[in-house]
């Protein structure tokens, strides 16, 4: 049993060391007035054009990394549309995720700005112990 403990606080102490390395911004992006950015597992899309954007989309879930077994719950909704100045909020899930070490996730957002289709990639950074998942930015 001590043994089994030692391990642990080992593998605990080498996963704090490693934190401070792999913790970085969110890759996000802001294109034609359509801010889109990672705030822990939340994903915010800011409209700040002075018109509405419409069927906004999120999909392509892209998880990387050591993963062991699992899978990310992901969003594949569909928003009919986002007002001038508005901001929508998709809560991310993790289904029985289970790995080691850091990894990635990129979503692909899509949506009709002034009747023309745009997607932008979104990419946040995890760290993975076991059945736990941090979200690092």
């Amino acid at each position: 049993m001590r043994r089994i403990m030692a391990t642990a606080a080992a593998v605990l102490v080498a996963a704090a060391a490693l934190m401070p390395a792999l913790v970085t911004e969110a890759e996000a992006g802001t294109l034609d007035g359509v801010d889109i950015r990672w705030e822990g597992r939340h994903l915010v899309v800011t409209n700040n054009n002075d018109y509405s954007i419409y069927n906004l989309w999120v999909g392509n879930l892209t998880l990387t990394g050591f993963i062991v077994f699992g899978r990310m719950i992901g969003f594949n909704t569909t928003i009919s549309e986002v007002l001038p100045g508005a901001s929508c909020s998709l809560s991310l899930g993790t289904g029985m995720l289970f790995g080691f070490g850091p990894a990635r996730l990129t979503v692909v957002v899509s949506y009709l700005d002034q009747g023309e289709q745009v997607s932008q990639e979104a990419t946040t950074s995890l760290f993975l112990l076991g059945p736990f998942t941090l979200f690092l930015g």
